[in-house]
């Protein structure tokens, strides 16, 4: 009983540094695990954006053929591109330009919102590791006033006085400190 007694001041330095090599190790972990999410979002950016352009290149294709198809069957039937079926013809490249624009814009704008998340992700792992220098620092001092207390520090000077130190005696009297 004696052996733990004596043993458990030097067990809480131990756990105070094993506390303090944890933190860092888990901020050190977490930072890892952000910079990996972070850059599967910046592949999946990259990955939009080329499917947005190969979206893109098959609706022109797909425009074209429409459009041939259209002029074709206006010349055809006898008609010619002026009045009405101009502004059929009109609208409808209109549109399909539109449509195009459409899907250049929501493949950028998808990407950009990985992008964005990705260097939220990062940004967010280094504040882990940051935060782990304070936790473990502040293990450190524990375990450091844990080993003060093991390795028989003097004692303040205040303390070895033979009349106890109260508030009142002035022994606590801060610098610049005039009262109440």
């Amino acid at each position: 009983m004696a052996f733990l007694a004596a043993a458990a001041p030097w067990l809480q330095v131990g756990l105070a540094v094993f506390s303090a090599v944890s933190a860092l190790r888990q901020g050190k972990d977490e930072e890892r695990r952000a910079e990996a999410n972070a850059d599967i979002d910046f592949r999946t950016a990259a990955d939009r954006r080329v499917r947005g352009e190969e979206e893109r290149r098959v609706a022109a294709r797909d425009r074209q053929r429409r459009l041939s198809s259209l002029v074709a069957g206006t010349a055809a039937g006898g008609l010619a591109l002026s009045g009405s079926p101009l502004l059929v013809f009109q609208e409808s490249l209109l549109n399909s330009e539109l449509d195009l624009a459409a899907i250049t814009s929501d493949a950028e704008s998808e990407a950009s919102r990985l992008e964005s998340g990705a260097g939220l992700q990062i940004e967010q792992g280094r504040a882990a590791r940051s935060a782990s220098f304070f936790k473990a620092g502040s293990s450190m001092l524990t375990a450091g006033i844990h080993a003060r207390g093991l390795l028989g520090s003097p004692a303040p000077a205040a303390a070895s006085t033979a009349t106890a130190a109260t508030p009142t005696s002035g022994a606590f009297r801060l610098p610049g400190f005039t009262g109440r």
